[in-house]
């Protein structure tokens, strides 16, 4: 019944394509937390200075290459299927995409992109910088891989690149001679003068090397680094060290080390004028709220929040996102404006041992339940000094408003129950855990224990109907689509490694994956 993510997430990267890097449009209705790796391009100084993020998407980019003019860089990103070039303008923040392919170069005339064919990555592809003038170089057998890094020569005449040697071919790929046999499939990447490559190499001590154009005077130049790229002036390469942490080196085209560039980055490649490199940047380290479509067919990031943050609910209006975040042993409730992207802590430390808690929000969206230390409090959306609801000794938790607008639901000992404005209480569910009732206020989803298997399965009641099994496993509580048709939820696999998937069902079981590695999804009213 899993569908795994490089299916479900089939077209993740396809709004890109005339967006801008940090786009204007809707942030996608369903909101969860994920501890993903991300990849990011940014822009630096070669000491690693003066970082600036160029790409903010929840896209995996990589293998940045920069315009001869300075103002565009390609680079390639993964769509769900397989990997693809893109251009993204600088000046404007705007990506184009222009179709599959992996590892881009441009021509010196800046008219022409060079890249690894993305279908069987065994040939290379060249094609004009606004996608058009496609065509394959048909250089299959050769030892191109997924590796295979390919860049112009200087005068726009060579094409060079590592399979199972070193070799340059002319731009149709034509006259190809094999210049030298130590080559293992990575970057290729010319001095500025044309006389010397620099490539990723294998012998008995080194993995990048630097020989004549002409497969002459070979030299082991590094053992400590991959995918060479030359400076504009010729007087630094820079290499990738590591793929766990990766670390960019400055080496002397001799072999000694200049510099090591600070912090998480990989794949570099110089501006024109060499005072900046553009690098792919690893995000990771903790949870971030994401935003897709029902379909998987987008994914933004909305926070880079440090530490774990989780537990998201939309606000009535659609404007906000409540939800905690935990750091060191600190739990907090924060605030995201839609709109901006920036978040602000309302409780700086939310009693309890507990930070998994889904907030709730009012009807009016003017205040936002959460529990704290077992009880049920509120909070203006302002912020300000909370309002306790309950004081009891049992745990207390997941405050709902009913349909009526003015009950509370929560989750404690015996199931889901109902307080009342007076302060009556009435069980509602027995057994009954994490809940979400439909917009309509007619059906009830929510969770309850499998003794027998060990998990909590999910159920729908609508008003006085029997309750119906939806799905089994599910992790987190369901929320709904705005129509009521379909609940997105977080479901465990049950596999020797289990993992977290979120998933989207209509109300007979029929579910499709969304994303793995990620939880507690809440659908935008």
């Amino acid at each position: 019944m899993r569908i795994v993510l490089v299916l479900t997430v089939a077209a993740l990267a396809g709004s890109i394509g005339g967006a801008e890097a940090r786009p204007a449009a809707p942030v996608p209705p369903i909101v969860f937390s994920s501890a993903r790796l991300d990849r990011d391009l940014i822009v630096m100084r070669p000491d690693g200075s003066r970082r600036r993020l160029v790409t903010p998407s929840g896209r995996d980019d990589s293998s940045p290459s920069w315009s001869p003019d300075g103002f565009h860089v390609a680079f390639t990103f993964y769509d769900g299927r397989r990997e693809r070039v893109a251009v993204l303008g600088l000046r404007s923040g705007r990506v184009q995409d222009l179709g599959d392919g992996f590892n881009p170069d441009w021509s010196p005339d800046g008219r022409r992109l060079v890249f690894l064919d993305a279908e069987n990555f065994d040939d290379l592809v060249t094609m004009n910088a606004d996608g058009s003038g496609r065509r394959k170089l048909n250089l299959t057998g050769l030892g191109i891989d997924e590796q295979t890094d390919p860049s112009w020569s200087p005068d726009g005449t060579k094409i060079a690149f590592v399979g199972d040697g070193l070799y340059v071919v002319d731009g149709s790929g034509g006259d190809r001679r094999r210049v030298r046999p130590e080559g293992t499939a990575g970057r290729a990447t010319w001095s500025p003068d044309g006389h010397r490559l620099a490539f990723d190499c294998v012998t008995n001590r080194f993995e990048v090397c630097v020989v004549g154009s002409d497969g002459s005077r070979l030299r082991g130049l590094t053992r400590l680094g991959a995918h060479p790229t030359w400076s504009p002036r010729g007087d630094l390469i820079a290499v990738t060290r590591g793929d766990t942490a990766p670390r960019i080196l400055l080496l002397r085209p001799g072999g000694k080390l200049a510099r090591v560039v600070k912090g998480l980055a990989a794949d570099p490649d110089w501006s024109p004028d060499g005072r900046e490199l553009v690098a792919t940047h690893e995000i990771g380290g903790g949870a971030r709220l994401y935003a897709t479509g029902p379909s998987g067919q987008s994914l933004e990031r909305l926070t880079e929040d440090r530490g774990r943050a989780g537990s998201a609910a939309w606000s009535p209006d659609g404007r906000w996102i409540a939800f905690r975040r935990f750091r060191g042993r600190r739990c907090s409730l924060r605030l995201l404006n839609v709109a901006t992207r920036r978040a602000r802590t309302l409780l700086l430390r939310v009693p309890g041992p507990w930070c998994i808690d889904q907030p709730g929000w009012s009807p009016d969206g003017r205040r936002i339940l959460y529990s704290a230390g077992g009880d049920l409090w509120s909070i203006a959306r302002q912020g300000g000094r909370p309002r306790r609801l309950t004081r009891t000794r049992g745990r207390e938790e997941s405050p709902r408003y009913a349909p009526d607008s003015r009950s509370i639901a929560f989750v404690a000992r015996g199931g889901i129950w109902l307080l009342r404005p007076g302060g009556k209480r009435s069980l509602l569910v027995a057994g009954g855990y994490d809940f979400s009732w439909s917009h309509d206020g007619r059906t009830l989803a929510y969770l309850v224990w499998d003794g027998q298997r060990e998990t909590f399965d999910l159920y729908v009641r609508e008003e006085q109907a029997p309750a119906r099994k939806v799905y089994d496993s599910v992790a987190d509580a369901p929320s709904w689509s705005p129509n009521d048709s379909l609940l997105a939820f977080t479901y465990s696999t049950s596999d020797p490694d289990p993992i977290s998937i979120v998933a989207v069902s209509d109300l007979a079981g029929n579910a499709r994956d969304l994303f793995d590695d990620a939880t507690q999804p809440d659908w935008r009213p």
